[in-house]
């Protein structure tokens, strides 16, 4: 099988949950929730070129230090990967067209902690769809990768979406916000622990929204960040999870602390997803900046400043 470009590369962004509520358990043992979504400048790196064989590496950047003391061992590269688990479903879809299965060389390049709520693994599992499909020239539209994405996990179609992006259900059911890449930047500070959580173990003692409580929430929270009252913003920043995850990690509670003891404080902090990364929204780079700072110095895990991204990250470079 010949392909006309041998080579794409893509950026894969990792995401913060500016709000999230669980509504209940349901019987399938998952959770019903809402959520507010959008990537930030915090990136992985995919490379995928044409090759005989299918074969995945994986490279820990010299730029993380969270995975400056990883081995490679550590970190699956087979079945259990996403990103090979992506490969195999669309070479499987290239197999039932042409008869042969394709083969690819995918480098996948790691600086998004994992175990953090940052949804590093989704996203270079959805930039595995978007660089395949164009590599073995399959012609599958966004929302085809999005149901393949959805086989994979549930917040695999949030990064073949635009952004912000409000997630239902268990996740999968997604709602692009009108207007969003017009939203204003949020620049933040994004912490890290040393230690994950077990996302299972932090549902497990999640108590779910009572009938009582705000029914308009995400409404509220959108019409600020769409009016830019980042104050605003900031007070209504919440995650049902931060009860649960401080509950069994003293690290967690740590972080949180050191947020409120920050000299120049952020508008407001909250817990990305099950955690166990934290971030704090600040009113500029520069404040962010400062605030990184503060946590390295106090060796509180790693330690990232950024900034939210208005729309999904789709420029494949050749």
């Amino acid at each position: 099988m010949q392909f006309p470009q041998s080579r794409y590369t893509l950026d894969t962004p990792g995401k913060i949950n500016l709000y999230f509520d669980v509504l209940r358990r349901l019987d399938s043992g998952y959770h019903e929730i809402e959520s507010v979504v959008v990537p930030i400048s915090l990136f992985d790196t995919l490379e995928v070129s044409a090759s005989s064989e299918l074969h995945l590496d994986v490279i820990f950047s010299p730029e993380s230090a969270f995975y400056s003391a990883q081995s490679l061992k550590d970190f699956p590269t087979g079945s259990t990967n996403l990103v090979y688990r992506a490969a195999q479903r669309l070479r499987e879809i290239a197999r039932s067209r042409s008869g042969t299965l394709p083969g690819a060389r995918i480098i996948l390049t790691k600086r998004i902690p994992t175990e953090s709520g940052l949804g590093g693994g989704s996203s270079d599992a959805a930039a595995a769809l978007v660089l395949l499909n164009d590599l073995w020239e399959l012609g599958l539209s966004r929302g085809e990768l999005s149901g393949i994405g959805a086989d994979l996990g549930c917040d695999v179609p949030l990064f073949l979406g635009d952004f912000p992006i409000v997630c239902r259900s268990r996740g999968e059911k997604l709602e692009e916000v009108a207007g969003g890449e017009t939203f204003p930047v949020l620049h933040l500070v994004v912490v890290r622990p040393e230690k994950g959580l077990s996302t299972s173990e932090v549902y497990r003692r999640c108590h779910p929204r009572s009938k009582q409580e705000n029914q308009d929430a995400i409404a509220d929270f959108l019409g600020a960040w769409r009016d830019n009252r980042l104050e605003d913003v900031a007070r209504r920043l919440f995650n049902r999870l931060v009860e649960p995850a401080l509950a069994l990690s003293p690290e967690m509670g740590r972080v949180q602390e050191l947020f409120r003891e920050l000299p120049d404080p952020c508008l407001g902090f909250s817990m990305t997803g099950s955690g166990s990364a934290w971030f704090g929204i600040c009113r500029d780079a520069e404040h962010a900046a400062r605030a990184a700072s503060f946590f390295e110095m106090r060796q509180s895990g790693t330690v990232f400043s950024a900034h939210t991204l208005r729309r999904r990250i789709n420029n494949v470079e050749h």
